[in-house]
């Protein structure tokens, strides 16, 4: 699969059958493979709608930006059929095995896409243990990414005009956030993040032992 291919952007949009191209947004700091941000939002379709997402070494996140309507379900490895998420509740699909999405409510989430060689990347550079599996328990409600991707939505407002600096260094965030919590990354050393950057807009990030 290649840097442009995957479940995010107009990709993901046309998966979900989205009669317009979704707003999104890449990051450009890392070598191999880049984090992208999804905003999916869609109205009720007429009868239900199953959703399939083809099977990449990734993972993808979903935080649900408002209350799922009763009758849209999100299932795939480890997730129960029927599962309902809350207002800034998450979760996370190991797309190894695919992933199906059954609609039949307004859609309203942000999806970050996170494949594998970015993460094991960003732990390497930052002098952590690489994350094998993120395991999150369906529908926990995660405070943190909330507050990291409310400060993305006015990027993904106007995505040609979003600044480069400003979501590579909240995609750094957010790949702390998610390796550390879910994914148990522990730091093996100390390392500064950003060796690509130039000096001035390089910033250091402590991962926990």
């Amino acid at each position: 699969m290649g840097p442009d291919e995957g479940a995010f952007g107009a990709r993901l949009g046309g998966y979900f059958k989205l009669s317009h191209a979704p707003p999104s947004l890449r990051t450009t700091s890392f070598k191999t493979r880049q984090l992208a941000v999804t905003r999916l939002r869609g109205q009720a379709p007429p009868t239900p709608t199953a959703v399939a997402i083809p099977a990449e070494d990734g993972f993808l996140c979903q935080l649900h930006l408002s209350t799922q309507q009763p009758g849209q379900h999100w299932h795939g490895e480890g997730l129960p059929r029927g599962q309902m998420f809350s207002k800034d509740s998450i979760g996370v699909f190991d797309l190894r095995a695919g992933m199906q999405v059954e609609l039949s409510g307004p859609l309203d989430s942000l999806s970050f896409h996170l494949p594998r060689a970015m993460l094991d990347e960003f732990a390497d550079d930052v002098g952590a243990t690489r994350v094998d599996l993120l395991r999150c328990e369906p529908g926990l409600v995660d405070p943190v990414l909330a507050h990291l991707g409310a400060a993305l939505l006015p990027e993904l407002h106007q995505p040609i005009e979003a600044s480069s600096l400003f979501f590579d260094q909240l995609a750094l965030a957010i790949n702390a956030h998610l390796m550390q919590r879910y994914g148990a990354m522990r730091s093996l050393r100390r390392s500064r993040v950003g060796d690509r950057a130039p000096p001035g807009e390089r910033r250091r990030l402590r991962i926990a032992p």
